[in-house]
This record gives C-alpha cells, structure tokens and sequence, in this order.
C-alpha cells in the first residue's frame, strides 16, 4: 500500500514513516499523503497538511479543501458487488465504459471533480448504486443527482 505516515494525538506529524503493505491493517493515526518538508510542525487536518511555527492548539479549526483519495483508495469505497455491477453494465453501456475509463486515467480522485459527480449521479440514474451509496462513496452528504 507504500508509505503511511504518523500523527500524534494533536494530528502533528511525529517524523515517523512506515511501509505497509496491501491487507496490512494501518494504525488511525497514519495518512498516506506525505507530509511538506522543511522548518515546523506539520499538521494533518484529515484532508491536507498545514505547515505552523509553533505546536498548534489542538482547538485550532483549518479550512479545509476537497477530499482527495489515491485511485486504489476510492476504488475500495466501493463493495465488491457495486464494482460487479459496474463492470457487467460496462459491458453494454458505453457511458458506465467511460466513467470507469476516465476513472483508471487518474492517478488522484477529487470529491469535488465535476466529472467524478456526473459519472457518479449517471450510475445512480442507471440503478447501480442508490443516492445513499454514493453520498457514502464521495463522502458527501448533499450529494444530489
């Protein structure tokens, strides 16, 4: 799965990095997003790093951007019976073909991708998954067709 790194109790990166691989379970306080490098701590606030002088008050609320997931990780979202499904639809539904298509030519998946919500709300038009589903993939609970 490559390299996991380390938060303390505050989400401060704690210099640790570990390697773990495909099954392997990973401890909650690791992310598989590199940390910056240079000068100061290096804060995770669950979706990007911030890079403060000081240790940060674990009070301390940052604006936040899109949720990003390595493709691996958003193909994992879904259940081995949506990913069935999607690849039988695959089959005779050129635009299904597309999606999951445009989907592998991506190293990164972003939540806020406008493509990525088209190609989701399409497969929910078709039946495959329900609007509670994909609210749940894309971790989006506004999520609407």
């Amino acid at each position: 799965m490559g390299i996991w790194y380390g938060l303390d109790g505050n989400k401060v990166f704690t210099g640790e990095a570990r390697e773990f691989m495909f099954r392997d379970p990973v401890p909650r306080n690791f992310v598989n997003v590199p940390p910056p490098q240079g000068d100061g701590f290096h804060v995770w606030d669950g979706r990007k790093w911030f890079t403060v002088s000081e240790y940060p008050d674990p009070n301390l609320a940052y604006e936040s951007e899109s949720v990003r997931w390595p493709l691996k990780d958003f193909r994992m979202r879904f259940t081995p019976n949506e990913k069935i499904a999607l690849y039988q639809a695959a089959e005779t539904n050129i635009m299904i073909k597309v999606f999951i298509d445009d989907l592998a030519a991506t190293p990164v998946v972003a939540q806020d991708d406008p493509d990525l919500n088209k190609g989701v709300a399409y497969v929910v038009a078709q039946g495959i998954i329900t609007i509670e589903r994909a609210r749940k993939i894309l971790d989006n609970p506004e999520f609407s067709l």
